[in-house]
């Protein structure tokens, strides 16, 4: 029992890990579109404080994983952040894609199985 609740705990850190970092990286991207050429604007805009918030809060959860996990292991998984953003580019921003950018996802995907076997 103690586990299975180890396990989901350290899922769940990987998730909302994840979900913060990627939306650093979403807000940062809305702040630069929204504020032009002007950094302030870009920076103390509600997308730049809630993506210096959102990575703020990765770095905690960062230090968590670690408690858990080894360097190695974490660092390797923490590449699937990458993907996630690629996925949201094409997705949300409708960015397109390369051959070499797309077989460049499948690698880190690969490569984080393949460490963490």
């Amino acid at each position: 029992m103690f586990d299975w609740i180890t396990m989901n705990a350290s899922l769940g850190l990987w998730i909302v890990f994840f979900a913060a970092s990627v939306y650093g990286h979403i807000g940062f991207k809305l702040a630069a579109q929204s504020g032009g050429k002007d950094m302030g604007a870009m920076l103390f805009s509600m997308w730049g404080i809630s993506a210096v918030l959102a990575w703020g809060a990765s770095a905690v959860l960062w230090v968590a994983i670690l408690s858990k996990t080894s360097l190695i292991a974490a660092n390797t998984t923490s590449a699937l952040s990458h993907t996630l953003i690629a996925i949201i580019a094409v997705l949300f921003f409708r960015e397109a894609i390369t051959l070499k950018q797309f077989l460049g996802v499948v690698l880190v995907i690969a490569g984080v199985y393949l460490v963490n076997q």
